[in-house]
């Protein structure tokens, strides 16, 4: 198997089964293929794909794999830039 993922799995674990979701019942646009797109991303909480991350501080702090460098950039913000950078993430509301 694979490496270890943050939050339990491996990269070579088969993927999870999939609902059966009822005709227009199936994710939300906001959360499809477990990304989230940067509108509405204030009214969407818990965060990450599984729901681990309740702020987003969170979840830009529990990104690895591919977003290492970014969680890694968030950290060395200096403590006035991270509120300033989570507070305008609070203004994106969904339409």
């Amino acid at each position: 198997m694979g490496s270890g993922l943050v939050g339990g799995g491996t990269y070579g674990d088969p993927p999870p089964e999939l609902p059966n979701f009822v005709e227009g019942g199936g994710p939300q646009p906001s959360r499809v293929a477990g990304r989230l797109r940067c509108g509405g991303v204030a009214d969407s909480a818990p965060y990450l794909h599984d729901g681990r991350a309740a702020t987003l501080e969170d979840a830009i702090k529990l990104h690895a794999g591919q977003a290492t460098k970014s969680a890694q950039r968030f950290a060395e913000l200096e403590p006035l830039q991270r509120i300033e950078l989570i507070a305008f993430l609070n203004t994106l509301r969904a339409p």
